[in-house]
């Protein structure tokens, strides 16, 4: 696992971000994946990122 701690965006693309990683589902990411298994990948690593922000105060309802 990598840890990523240099990322700096403000509130708004924070706000943001946490949006596109709410609404983003497997139909979504498919078309810009390799493959299945690759789409599914895109789909952990957003729910991830999803949960960071969650974390941080950002966290769409």
């Amino acid at each position: 696992m990598t840890d990523v701690n240099a990322i700096t965006l403000d509130d708004h693309q924070c706000r943001a971000l946490a949006q596109l990683c709410k609404r983003s589902n497997i139909d979504r990411v498919r078309p810009f994946s390799a493959s299945e298994d690759e789409a599914w990948n895109m789909v952990d690593a957003l729910q991830g990122l999803r949960s960071q922000l969650s974390r941080a105060g950002f966290n769409p309802r």
